[in-house]
């Protein structure tokens, strides 16, 4: 029985395995251990995470932080470092598509 204080949220879109949870303003930046970074928005009156932009390039994440509203840097377990961005436009046209 549930006493309604703690409701949880299941979001099973990520493929394997989380290892870096991120946000800024209404963006959460979520980074995954072989698909590289999601970039999701949270719809309060729906109660639902939407995945609106990820990186093409499937990389092995090791760390990643957030740079600014469109930017992450990442790196992944081969030394390297990829510079994630979405652009602002793109963005706005999603917002307006929902």
């Amino acid at each position: 029985m549930s006493s309604g204080l703690c409701d949880t949220y299941v979001f099973q879109h990520i493929p394997n395995l989380i290892v870096n949870v991120q946000a800024m303003g209404h963006r959460i930046f979520v980074s995954d251990v072989q698909e590289s970074v999601y970039m999701v928005r949270y719809k309060r009156q729906e109660n639902q995470l939407i995945i609106f932009a990820d990186d093409t390039h499937p990389r092995w994440i090791t760390t990643a932080t957030v740079l600014d509203f469109d930017t992450v840097a990442t790196a992944d377990k081969f030394g390297n470092i990829a510079v994630v961005s979405v652009l602002h436009f793109l963005f706005v046209c999603f917002l307006n598509y929902l």
